[in-house]
């Protein structure tokens, strides 16, 4: 569940038991004003409870009148009464209407409304939190903030400079990120980049781009025909093995960013083969990429 969302849904839990638990105390209260004032009276019961509805329906005598009132529960226990059943009730002599017995109140039937809302409430927040304990902390889905960096860049030894490429995010869904990509300066506006691209895969290791006044990387003047794609690979014993694709295929270059990221790049004669194998790794949801070979691209960049 994406970050926003999963705040939303938390928000709407609280929301709805906060909701729930004024209406329990405002019950409670009510029940305690009758017992402040009320007299001890007998009441018989006349429709008892039943598995979805929590009241009673009783019948009680003060002075010359009878009074008929409904009960609703305060609290999660159903009242347990039985039709022609007696309870002691406290009622308010000024409102004699106005009922109350250990742990049930004189209500409106929709104030029992509480249960439905708490119960509604504790559920979407139960689920929320229990889906993100079960997110890996470490997962690499889970958008790292800051600028995402190349540790240990393919041409370290070369490399005397960074420049940026700036991350945007369909719909502006997240906001913008950096990434910094170790260069070498070829002239003051133009510079090689050193590293694969992880977020950037228009760009590719040996790439002349141009390089804007604020260090950010513009068009690329001289490509070096190598074909970038990112990928993420699952958290299990499935995960495919990234570091073989250098073996298996000459001239390929592969940076481990971890967790589970990797970006790699493959000469041209190499690319289109290389891409049938990762197409199949990410069939068999084994892992995601980007690439501009992909037949449906997807522009949202891989976090």
């Amino acid at each position: 569940m994406p970050r926003p969302l999963r705040i939303l849904t938390l928000l709407l839990g609280l929301v709805l038991i906060t909701a729930a638990a004024l209406d329990l105390i405002t019950l409670q209260q009510r029940a305690d004003r009758i017992r402040a004032t009320g007299v001890p009276v007998s009441a018989g019961v006349l429709h008892p409870s039943t598995r979805n509805h929590h009241e009673l329906t009783v019948e009680y005598s003060l002075g010359a009148h009878t009074y008929r009132t409904d009960l609703t529960e305060i609290g999660w226990s159903s009242p347990s009464a039985g039709r022609g059943e007696r309870l002691t009730l406290t009622v308010d002599p000024d409102h004699p209407s106005d009922a109350t017995a250990p742990g049930l109140v004189s209500a409106p039937w929709w104030r029992g409304g509480y249960l439905g809302v708490g119960t509604l409430g504790l559920t979407v927040l139960v689920a929320t939190l229990w889906g993100w304990l079960r997110t890996p902390h470490g997962d690499p889905m889970i958008v790292v903030p800051g600028p995402l960096t190349h540790p240990a860049p393919a041409w370290a030894d070369r490399a005397d400079s960074t420049v940026l490429g700036l991350i945007l995010f369909p719909n502006d869904a997240q906001p913008p990120r950096d990434e910094v990509l170790p260069a070498r300066r070829r002239t003051a506006q133009t510079s090689e980049i050193c590293c694969v691209p992880f977020q950037q895969t228009r760009l590719s290791l040996g790439d002349v781009v141009q390089v804007d006044p604020n260090g950010y990387a513009g068009a690329v003047i001289t490509p070096s025909g190598r074909t970038t794609f990112a990928l993420l690979t699952a958290r299990s014993a499935d995960a495919p093995d990234v570091h073989a694709l250098a073996r298996d295929f000459p001239g390929t270059v592969v940076e481990d960013l971890g967790p589970g990221r990797y970006a790699v790049a493959a000469p041209e004669d190499q690319a289109h083969q290389l891409h049938t194998t990762i197409q199949r790794w990410e069939q068999e949801a084994r892992a995601s990429y980007r690439s501009p070979l992909s037949p449906n691209p997807d522009t949202t960049p891989l976090t």
